[in-house]
């Protein structure tokens, strides 16, 4: 049996409580990304400013030093690295549920035009 136009629209309006929660949800998943982001680039610059008057402590050149501070930032930068998938999982999930919302919205609109075709038939 179809849905009725009034049960489609409990469903959309559900459907945007649902989509409403989810933007918060990506917004606080971008928060935290941009936190992650900070607290790696905070501790790069303090590893530098901790060394920066014995370079030759962290490696005898240039690729060895950076090899040293990537290695010193390995848990920064895991950190950034799983907020970036919960960023990435939040946006996948607010998308597919825009999708969901969207097909509701075109079935009910199909149902309204449906619904104003018949009354004009009964006239």
């Amino acid at each position: 049996m179809p849905y009725t136009p009034e049960a489609l629209s409990k469903f959309l309006e559900t459907a945007y409580d649902k989509l409403s929660a989810l933007t918060s949800s990506l917004q606080d998943a971008e928060h935290h990304a941009a936190i992650a982001r900070t607290n790696l680039a905070a501790r790069r610059a303090e590893i530098l400013v901790q060394f920066c008057g014995d370079p030759k402590a962290l490696g005898v050149n240039e690729a060895t030093r950076e090899a040293t501070i990537a290695t010193m930032l390995t848990e920064e930068r895991d950190e950034m690295a799983l907020q970036e998938r919960c960023l990435a999982g939040a946006r996948n999930e607010l998308a597919l549920h825009q999708i969901e919302v969207d097909h509701l919205r075109a079935q009910l609109r199909i149902l309204e035009v449906s619904a104003g075709s018949d009354r004009r038939d009964i006239r």
